[in-house]
């Protein structure tokens, strides 16, 4: 192999490792809650639901479901939250009518919701709980890959 080439794939590896380590510290080591003790609580009044289908840049589609508030503001709630239990246009249309919920929230985004209940569509925090735990676990395989990619880059020998 070419100096060139193995000095290219040495930079390649150091970038990858060095993401890998800034994904790591952004995400806290990969630290999710246990239990819903620390996932804040707040009693939401909104005035209507609407179900969202957001297209990204690369084709991907991210769907969720937001309250509005009197004032504009959206608390929303991703698809990863309800989708097993609920079709999300269906739910935007029970919860459509507006109202006031005990609602829990995500404890690093206060307006990403991780359950409501109290309205005429109950979500038990727990659902919301179990989709932050599902991808902080993902998160640390990627990150854990992208690591040893690095390293293997880093350290090879070519």
């Amino acid at each position: 192999m070419q100096p060139a080439q193995r000095v290219l794939l040495r930079l390649l590896g150091l970038v990858t490792l060095a993401l890998a380590l800034f994904l790591g510290w952004k995400s806290r080591w990969f630290h999710v809650e246990r239990d819903l003790s620390r996932y804040p609580q707040i009693e939401l009044t909104y005035t209507t639901a609407e179900f969202e289908r957001i297209t990204h840049s690369r084709g991907s589609i991210t769907k969720q479901v937001a309250l509005v508030t009197r004032d504009g503001t959206k608390f929303v709630m991703e698809d990863g939250v309800w989708a097993s239990h609920f079709d999300g246009p269906t739910l935007a249309s029970r919860l459509s009518a507006g109202g006031s919920v005990h609602a829990w929230v995500h404890p690093d985004y206060p307006r990403a919701l991780r359950g409501i209940q109290g309205g005429p569509v109950d979500i038990p925090p727990e659902w919301g709980l179990a989709y932050d735990q599902r991808n902080m676990r993902i998160g640390v395989w990627v990150d854990g890959v992208m690591a040893v990619v690095g390293l293997v880059l880093l350290g090879s020998r070519f």
